[in-house]
């Protein structure tokens, strides 16, 4: 898939938002804290992105140094990291996973029923224009929609129990 990016965009292109909801989706389906911490599904994702941010800032500094224009910096170091842009809510999502579970058990398709509701209502308000602030919290809530999704389909709540392949379309 290739999307083209535009410098100041908020979000991602349609085709790419969709894989990375797919992604966040098998994240929450695949990593389960034992014992209400997160530390395995933080390792995995955050000494690759560390160092690889590592990288970005050191090519950056030389680039820097060597007196190439700052707009031409500025515009690379956007495009190395643009696509890590969902990290800050994943990392939330990963340090709530215990409380989403837990609700899971107890409430099952209510929570994400709740979830896809405050994010209609959230919708409303911002684009409404009466509580345009209130956008950055969308962005999570409609992350953590996704993501309890992807606990809904690792529960095998979905099709009675059956595969839960028919929420991957």
């Amino acid at each position: 898939m290739v999307d083209v990016a535009v410098p100041g965009d908020p979000g991602v292109l349609p085709g790419r938002r969709i894989q990375q909801c797919r992604v966040l989706a098998g994240l929450a389906r695949c990593q389960w804290p034992v014992g209400g911490l997160a530390a395995a599904p933080l390792n995995r994702l955050l000494a690759p992105t560390t160092a690889y941010l590592v990288v970005v800032l050191a090519v950056v500094l030389a680039l820097d140094l060597s007196e190439v224009d700052g707009a031409h910096i500025e515009y690379g170091a956007w495009a190395a990291v643009f696509h890590l842009w969902f990290l800050p809510a994943y990392l939330v999502l990963v340090a709530a996973t215990p409380a989403l579970l837990a609700a899971h058990r107890r409430w099952a398709w209510a929570v994400l029923a709740g979830f896809a509701v405050l994010v209609a209502i959230v919708d409303t308000a911002t684009l409404g224009g009466r509580l345009g602030q209130l956008g950055s919290v969308n962005y999570l809530l409609g992350w953590a929609t996704v993501y309890q999704l992807g606990i809904v389909w690792r529960a095998h709540w979905v099709a009675g129990g059956r595969s839960p392949w028919r929420l991957s379309v």
